[in-house]
């Protein structure tokens, strides 16, 4: 057993790599796997679950999520975001003023929840000042990347590291090389896109300009005639609800919307039916001899209804259902009219499309559209036309006593990061900042099954010996200089992370740095510190980030843009790092 244990943790990281990549099972399935299969094996044990659940890491992350979205909710951050935005004057002004503040943000916020802030923002200023999306997306999914490293709380990478390290009485990563490095990296990639990253960057239109540009291929507006045949008759009979090549949006009837239309709506004389779909073919409508026409007077649809761009997030309920199967219409008051995965805009009958992370689609959206989609956790909503409703003054009290809370945990050494996050959460659900609805909606059930599932698929690596295995040949293959060791484990971390989770590196590679670390010990938490920013280098494919998934529609990208600019940015980043550790460690 001691030789076929270590093999089949092999064999399961190899299976569970590519699973990942390829997209055959999402992450979460993937890892719940190669967990189940250890368990039975009895490579990991009831105990080592039980763990598992009950790292600290866990909640830190779920109630970061929880009380920054309750925050930016009740207080007009994104009013002040924007106005301080807008004193930018020209592209690269404002290309690295939005890129550090992206930084400063995903210092304390989840970096996907801040993209999802940002791109609206961003892509507004780029309408008005006639800059394409593809100019400005990227650096913002990069400054969020970095930005994040710049604490313990900003990325799920480091509290993840710093749960194993704590689990396995190693003490958890040192604030001020994080604070150090974070920085350097930070400004670093800004200055960088400032005088010649922005040069590589493509000019392409997002999605949704490509669609607003060709609106008349995807909307059409037809009359019920006084002749028409389908007068009186519900949509399902009058042959409306299984169009191919697009479908029925919405129905205007003197001053009023219909929408969603559902099967039993039943058409009148003089109705305005609302088509729309990615290639209108008026010969269908013409085979049911239905006696639409082309109105005369328009009804000043368009003065009131716009097209968005929402993006299908990790955690999404819609995943591996049909767009028909999820019933989107309904759900959201709004009507799908295109699709665009991995920077290619899907053909064929949309209904038919199985949704998959990432997916961003472009909406015909309803009256109704900003209120349901804030029920679900499913979409972020990335390009708007309108700008944001600003939200009245709420009250100071909660952020008085919220500042006084972190203020004695960081002056009263007792008070840990998950005590102080707890108390933080109780006095905004107190007062009501944060509220039950909110709580629904952002507890993330699916990220931290892949925290748990992580931490044990770690502990299997650990229990067989394959960290130490893998450790043992990096450090011969380094010939025992613990210089070239560090770097062959910058490279080998950043390698995995361009093709796996940041989550899934970090568990493969920690037992690894465990062994270097005890091989080295006179170097302290070098090794630890390099995975951790190793681990976020994801800047080179559009899979290896959420944030980089979440942009590459609204910006246009293809796979060789991020290859094309994410190469040199991550040859600067990794060259920062491996300075900067060899520096503050003393190693040279």
């Amino acid at each position: 057993m001691e030789i076929v244990s270590p093999i089949l943790v092999l064999t399961v990281l190899i299976g569970t790599f590519y699973l990942i990549y390829t997209n055959k099972m999402t992450p979460l399935k993937a890892l719940m796997a190669a967990s189940c299969i250890f368990l039975l094996f009895g490579i990991v044990d009831l105990n080592d679950f039980m763990m598992s659940i009950s790292n600290p890491a866990i909640t830190i992350i779920i109630l970061l999520i929880i009380i920054t979205t309750g925050i930016i909710r009740h207080y007009p951050i994104l009013d002040y975001l924007e106005r301080l935005l807008l004193t930018s004057k020209g592209y690269r002004p404002f290309l690295i003023s939005s890129m550090l503040l992206t930084s400063i943000l995903s210092a304390f916020m989840n970096n996907t929840a801040v993209v999802a802030i940002m791109t609206p923002l961003v892509h507004r200023w780029g309408h008005k000042n006639k800059v394409t999306p593809g100019k400005l997306l990227m650096p913002i999914s990069f400054a969020a990347i970095t930005g994040g490293m710049i604490t313990i709380i900003g990325t799920s990478t480091t509290l993840v590291l710093n749960g194993f390290m704590l689990k396995n009485n190693i003490p958890g990563l040192d604030l001020w090389p994080l604070l150090i490095i974070g920085l350097s990296v930070t400004i670093f990639g800004a200055t960088y896109f400032y005088f010649f990253g922005h040069r590589t960057l493509p000019s392409n239109e997002g999605l949704t300009e490509i669609v607003d540009k060709k609106r008349k291929d995807y909307l059409v507006e037809l009359k019920v005639s006084n002749s028409s045949q389908l007068i009186n008759k519900t949509i399902s009979k009058a042959g409306l609800r299984k169009l191919t090549s697009f479908y029925l949006a919405e129905i205007i009837r003197k001053e009023i919307t219909i929408a969603p239309v559902t099967p039993e709506t039943i058409i009148e004389e003089n109705d305005t039916l609302i088509f729309a779909g990615e290639s209108l073919n008026f010969e269908e409508l013409l085979k049911l001899d239905s006696g639409l026409v082309i109105p005369s007077n328009k009804s000043g649809y368009d003065e009131f209804k716009r097209f968005s761009e929402v993006v299908i997030s990790h955690n999404s309920s819609l995943i591996g259902r049909t767009i028909k199967e999820s019933d989107f219409r309904s759900r959201y008051d709004a009507s799908i009219i295109a699709v665009h995965r991995l920077g290619e805009r899907l053909r064929g009958k949309i209904g038919e499309i199985i949704i998959k992370p990432g997916d961003v689609l472009v909406v015909f959206n309803g009256s109704n559209f900003k209120e349901k989609i804030d029920v679900y956790r499913d979409l972020y909503v990335i390009s708007d036309s309108e700008n944001p409703v600003g939200k009245q003054p709420q009250k100071i009290t909660p952020l008085i006593i919220s500042g006084a809370v972190v203020l004695a945990a960081i002056f009263w050494g007792h008070i840990g990061l998950a005590i102080t996050l707890f108390i933080l959460f109780s006095v905004l659900f107190l007062f009501n900042i944060i509220d039950m609805r909110t709580l629904k909606r952002e507890l993330d059930f699916n990220l931290a099954g892949i925290l748990i599932f992580a931490l044990l698929m770690g502990q299997a690596i650990i229990n067989t010996g394959v960290g130490e295995m893998i450790a043992n040949y990096v450090i011969q293959l380094s010939q025992n200089d613990p210089v070239s060791t560090l770097l062959s484990l910058i490279v080998l971390t950043a390698v995995l992370t361009t093709f796996i989770t940041n989550v899934a590196a970090v568990t493969i590679v920690f037992p690894v740095a465990m062994t270097i670390s005890s091989t080295f010990p006179m170097y302290g938490g070098v090794f630890f510190m390099a995975i951790a920013f190793s681990a976020s280098a994801a800047f080179i494919t559009p899979v290896s980030y959420q944030t980089n998934l979440m942009i590459m529609g609204p910006g246009g990208y293809k796979f060789k843009d991020f290859a094309k600019t994410g190469f040199p940015f991550t040859l600067l980043y990794l060259g920062t790092l491996f300075s900067i550790l060899l520096l503050y460690y003393d190693m040279i």
